[in-house]
């Protein structure tokens, strides 16, 4: 069977998120709790998003693919030295607020919505004990201006990144 090439880039785009799958596939639980911990799960993940940024490269992928791959590659290696070296993020937090910021590059004003559910999302962390009001935001107020400067700066300041 042939796939539409969008509907390939959008199988290599998800298979990007298999690490974190694998990696509590040998936990207790799926939430890493303590900051000391998350060096495996944060490598794993940046190792599997480059993997994923390589291969839609490769394939041509239409910028917005490549370019919210890229933005997990560096989104993930902030909220990597954030937690090593001040406090622990709420990666649930980060990572349904950075991408709204890609999928407001294709959709316009649809992923606003997308950031109330951010903020759903943050509060349930805080509701369920895994972080402070502090941590969620954090993650939301650097997930948000982060992705927006790889999806609009660096484009622009380096082309040669996303040029097919």
């Amino acid at each position: 069977m042939v796939l539409p090439d969008d509907l390939c880039h959008l199988r290599v785009y998800d298979s990007g998120h298999l690490s974190p799958i694998v990696w509590t596939t040998f936990q207790e639980s799926v939430n890493v709790e303590d900051r000391e911990d998350r060096p495996v799960p944060f490598a794993t993940a940046i190792f599997s998003y480059i993997v994923g940024l390589v291969t839609l490269r490769f394939l041509g992928a239409p910028f917005i693919f490549s370019g919210l791959m890229f933005a997990y590659v560096g989104n993930t290696a902030l909220a990597a030295v954030i937690t090593k070296y001040l406090t622990k993020v709420s990666i649930h937090t980060w990572g349904i607020t950075g991408p709204s910021v890609a999928i407001l590059f294709s959709f316009g004003a649809v992923p606003f919505l997308v950031l109330v559910v951010g903020l759903v999302l943050g509060t349930a962390r805080v509701t369920l004990g895994y972080h402070t009001w502090a941590q969620v935001a954090l993650s939301f107020l650097t997930a948000v201006p982060f992705t927006w400067l790889i999806l609009y700066i660096v484009p622009i300041a380096v082309p040669t990144v996303f040029r097919s």
